[in-house]
């Protein structure tokens, strides 16, 4: 079922949606729980971020709001922490 929104305060009172007004109150309030409802995955990941982000402030003294590195450098950062991902992988399915 596809959620909508009456948007009669939108158009100045008048309403050209076909919600009936139970229906309405019905959706937003649906919609509103929806967004109250946290994903406990992202919430995990946000979590791993800012952990991360910590340990490199306190490892490295700054942020990733620097602007010290050239894009090749960023670039060649990228490309070394990609190349140690692919060894995690490799490791991993030595094990299995």
């Amino acid at each position: 079922m596809q959620l909508r929104v009456c948007d009669c305060k939108l158009n100045n009172g008048g309403c050209f949606c076909d919600l009936k007004p139970q229906e309405t109150m019905n959706t937003r309030e649906k919609m509103a729980e929806m967004q109250e409802q946290e994903d406990s995955i992202v919430k995990s990941v946000v979590q791993s971020y800012k952990k991360r982000s910590d340990v490199g402030v306190k490892k490295y003294n700054k942020t990733m709001d620097r602007d010290d590195l050239s894009t090749l450098e960023w670039l060649q950062h990228l490309q070394e922490e990609l190349m140690d991902a692919t060894l995690y992988i490799e490791k991993l399915k030595q094990k299995l």
